[in-house]
């Protein structure tokens, strides 16, 4: 058995002697020394002593037999835990000090492809609760190096997640073959076709706002569809509040451009410009929302037979690809007539101050009030 290198680190960096933490264990100095030294395993009783005396999860103990069985020569492995906010609590590499990176964030050690990865699956691993695996490519020194990384959700006595432990091995070899891993949508409650129809202005911005960094935050790519004066003046808070990197996140269309052609809303009109697009960029396995301001002329011979034709055909798209997709309008220009056909092709439909399931979706097998976008926005803050 190998020397428990991670485990001497864990005790120096909380200034704690053998003595200390075998009294605290409730366990005798030598016992407690054959465990640092690796010549025996503790007990989950024992492990879980240790664990609460050096203020760790006792699953700690257990991630070492998480490595690759076979590594090649130059494989190693950094071990890291943090906590709900995604802030380092303790962390061990084998060749160097970086207990200075305890207390923060990846956004504020260092940002790339690579981080962004590794900060989406420590969220999915704290969303699902389960263990979750990818190999994900971090830079060093002008080249790309990809890694196993492994999650590990960390319980507080009462099982409650209290954060993740990941184990990222360096794994040279796996130079030619880096994977692509497709993302799980993280909440279920925010996937689907959502009509909104707004009555404030300035509501109508909050929603979109926390829309686009509830999806950023949890490693979506946003398309957005409105008008250059709607977009510009939640732009102002994105660039005020996100990091630029996640900012390459938010890919802006402008609806004139989109609906110019207001007299097609023909299903091929919608499969070439929003489905070959949206397939792209699902196959690469990057989650996808949208939101879009939908713009119509109701002077229009047949419009609202052609807007609801449309909207179906859009809530299949959504519905086989598996998105999140927000299609918004404004409640005093559609007659209440129309409102209500347009609930039978919405999973979802939105106010300025609730999301509820749609009582008339021609799919819809549920029933009942889920939370809305600045609720849930609130819940992930607190």
């Amino acid at each position: 058995m190998k020397k428990r290198v991670w485990l001497k680190q864990l005790r120096i960096s909380r200034g704690l002697t053998q003595d200390a933490v075998a009294t605290k264990a409730f366990i005798d100095r030598g016992f407690y020394a054959q465990i640092e030294n690796g010549t025996r395993d503790p007990s989950m009783l024992v492990a879980g002593n240790i664990a609460n005396a050096l203020g760790v999860h006792p699953q700690i103990f257990f991630m070492e037999h998480f490595r690759p069985s076979s590594t090649s020569e130059g494989s190693y492995v950094i071990y890291a835990q943090c906590d709900l906010d995604i802030r380092y609590t303790w962390l061990w590499h084998p060749f160097k000090d970086i207990q200075c990176y305890v207390g923060k964030r990846d956004d504020e050690i260092s940002w790339n492809d690579g981080t962004a990865e590794l900060v989406y699956l420590k969220k999915q691993v704290i969303l699902q609760g389960v263990a979750l695996e990818k190999v994900m490519a971090f830079p060093y020194k002008g080249r790309l190096i990809p890694c196993l990384v492994r999650g590990e959700p960390l319980f507080d006595p009462n099982d409650r997640i209290i954060g993740v432990h990941t184990a990222l091995t360096c794994m040279p070899s796996l130079l030619s073959g880096i994977q692509t891993v497709k993302s799980v949508e993280p909440r279920d409650v925010l996937r689907g076709h959502m009509l909104y129809f707004f009555s404030s202005k300035e509501a109508y911005l909050d929603r979109l706002y926390e829309y686009i960094t509830d999806g950023v935050d949890y490693g979506y790519q946003l398309w957005i569809v409105e008008s250059t004066d709607t977009y510009q003046r939640v732009r102002d808070r994105l660039v005020a509040n996100l990091h630029r990197d996640q900012l390459k996140n938010i890919h802006y269309f402008d609806n004139e451009v989109v609906f110019a052609p207001y007299e097609e809303f023909s299903e091929q009109y919608i499969d070439d410009y929003f489905e070959g697009r949206m397939a792209h960029t699902l196959e690469h396995g990057i989650p996808l929302r949208t939101w879009a301001r939908v713009l119509w002329k109701k002077e229009q011979h047949g419009a609202f037979d052609k807007l609801n034709r449309w909207e179906t055909h859009m809530d299949e798209i959504v519905s086989r690809l598996g998105i999140s997709s927000v299609c918004t309008y404004d409640a005093t220009e559609l007659p209440a007539s129309f409102q209500t056909t347009l609930l039978r092709n919405h999973e979802y439909f939105m106010t300025d101050h609730e999301l509820v399931y749609s009582p008339l979706y021609a799919r819809n097998t549920r029933s009942g009030i889920i939370p809305s976008l600045a609720m849930l926005a609130q819940s992930r803050r607190d």
